[in-house]
């Protein structure tokens, strides 16, 4: 690591390896370089930068799904935190009494 935030002590972890894990300990930016040798001792290094931010989770749905009155439909969401996510939870946030969607005879065939 050629630079990082003041008190950090995370590292690459393993550090001799082609493929290797990062864990930032603090928010801020941090320069990884890697550097590659061949057997005649010639290298080659570049340079990664990994910002590390705390932010609020972000939730992922699914894309607008057009289902049949009384076919249950499963949906499919996820989300995405800095941190651990701690729960999901699904609600309906709007009942409209009009029709919005397509009858079944308007869609497309």
């Amino acid at each position: 690591m050629t630079s990082a935030p003041g008190a950090s002590t995370a590292a690459p972890v393993p550090s001799h390896s082609r493929i290797t894990s990062f864990d930032p300990d603090l928010v801020g930016d941090f320069t990884l370089e890697l550097t590659v040798r061949d057997e005649g001792g010639l290298e080659s290094t570049c340079e990664v930068l990994v910002h590390s931010v705390v932010g609020p989770p972000i939730a992922f749905c699914p894309d607008d799904i057009i289902a049949d009155v009384d076919h249950p439909v499963d949906l499919h969401g996820d989300g995405y935190d800095d941190n651990w996510i701690a729960g999901f939870a699904w609600e309906i946030r709007q009942r409209s009494s009009s029709r919005t969607c397509p009858t079944p005879g308007s869609l497309p065939t």
